[in-house]
């Protein structure tokens, strides 16, 4: 059965997005009865012990972590199998992925950031390509920020505590790559190519190449086609292929299609049903599905260790166990009280409502001008909408309680990064979400859903 077209479909590049009537019609209401395929309860290999920080004789201890901080999507994940012979210790086709860069405005944020890495996912397992995650090593001001672990800071370095050393940078101190989409590839012609020369590779993609948004490099060294992508650039990638992608009307073009499912991890009626679907709207929900299922972005154990604590101590349990709704509100413009309209479809009742949002003193003042009915509950200020229905509000929490911290260091970072995670998650696994999707937060909320 073909999935629902979408509202908007959050993989599109920049600039398509939906056609808009103004501020409020962007609000759409996402359930969990969106989803297009059903999924297996079972944990993607999440080793909370698997860590990456080594130095000396002692480790951070991940015991403890629930596996359902694995990943943004929780534990109904399932990782696709990978053949570690499979490449017989070569990788012939690379798509080089460097997530940190940016013009001349500095990185991408988070959301962006992770937002391309799963279109960069998208891109390689269709052109069965090994997609290899590059960060530059020697970035301090990596929008990731420093986790817990690190002690304290001087100028632009860091001191440890003598014991270990946290390894990886960037988009890596979040995103734990996994194997099957590296195909165990790491960066190609080690000998010859750093990350500045890469960076520089990337910026030949808006130079008019053959490709749009990718840079093509022959790494002789490793005997590997290299393209080289950065979260903007991957957009216009992923935008050429899109015709190839939504085409159903030739036997190599069925047969790509159906690659390209086995490669996200679909069964074999599954993938039948990905070479035959029609429409480049259902094919991408059917692809964003199967690739949602996969757990992708998975998470470092250390993110996933202090987003649990970070849930525990502001008391976010029960919108990660599914139990209650959720409404995203990046807009300081549209009242809340649009959003709240847009629950006239669910029972009658009172529902205990997480608020995301950029701006929670002024949602907390929005709160308090709604009527007010029995129990200290909120309704909607519309005589025509159902009365019977009584909100209550927990305003997403963020460092410093709503205040970005002016030159932030490496640590204020990372507590917002924390931040982020644990709000993505309620996003992902509230009972109802309602929310704008025209953000890189919004758009990800989708895909996770």
């Amino acid at each position: 059965m073909a999935p629902p077209s979408p509202s908007y479909t959050y993989s599109h590049p920049p600039g398509w997005s939906a056609r808009r009537t103004g501020l409020a019609s962007r609000l759409v209401p996402i359930s969990a009865v969106l989803f297009v395929l059903s999924t297996i309860a079972f944990v993607g290999n999440f080793d909370p012990g698997a860590s990456r920080l080594l130095f000396g004789t002692r480790t951070p201890d991940f015991g403890g972590i629930d596996g359902s901080y694995g990943t943004l999507r929780g534990e109904d994940v399932r990782e696709p199998e990978w053949d570690h012979d499979g490449n017989g210790g070569s990788c012939p086709d690379v798509l080089l992925f460097l997530p940190g860069a940016g013009n001349a405005g500095g990185p991408p944020d988070l959301a962006f950031q992770l937002r391309a890495y799963v279109v960069a996912s998208l891109a390689a397992t269709y052109t069965d390509t090994a997609l290899v995650l590059l960060d530059d090593a020697n970035d301090s001001t990596s929008v990731v920020g420093c986790p817990d672990d690190t002690v304290q800071e001087y100028g632009s370095s860091f001191r440890f505590n003598g014991h270990y050393k946290i390894l990886p940078g960037g988009l890596s101190t979040l995103v734990r790559h996994p194997a099957w989409l590296s195909r165990g590839c790491g960066p190609p012609c080690p000998g010859k190519y750093g990350y500045g020369d890469w960076l520089r590779q990337s910026y030949s993609a808006s130079g008019g190449t053959d490709i749009p948004g990718a840079a093509s490099v022959l790494c002789e060294e490793s005997a590997s086609n290299v393209l080289v992508v950065t979260s903007e650039s991957v957009f216009a990638y992923f935008r050429q292929l899109l015709p190839e992608m939504a085409d159903r009307t030739s036997g190599e073009s069925i047969r790509r299609a159906h690659g390209w499912a086995v490669n996200l991890g679909a069964a074999e009626d599954e993938a039948a049903i990905m070479s035959t679907l029609q429409g480049e709207d259902d094919i991408m929900d059917y692809a964003e599905a199967l690739a949602a299922r996969t757990g992708i972005p998975m998470l470092q154990p250390w993110i996933s260790r202090d987003v649990q604590s970070f849930v525990a101590e502001h008391h976010m349990e029960s919108w990660m166990s599914g139990n209650k709704p959720a409404i995203y509100k990046p807009e300081y413009q549209v009242p809340l009280a649009e959003y709240l309209v847009r629950f006239r479809e669910v029972k009658c009742g009172t529902h205990h409502t997480y608020v995301a949002t950029q701006h929670p003193f002024a949602v907390r003042d929005e709160v308090l001008s709604l009527p007010s009915i029995r129990g200290g509950r909120r309704t909607v200020p519309d005589k025509r909408r159902k009365r019977c229905l009584g909100f209550t509000f927990k305003v997403g929490p963020t460092p410093g309680d709503g205040g970005r911290v002016r030159n932030p260091t490496c640590r204020d970072r990372y507590d917002e990064t924390i931040a982020t995670v644990a709000e993505l998650m309620v996003l992902a696994r509230s009972s109802i979400l309602v929310g704008d999707l025209s953000t890189s937060e919004g758009r990800l909320a989708r895909f996770f859903r």
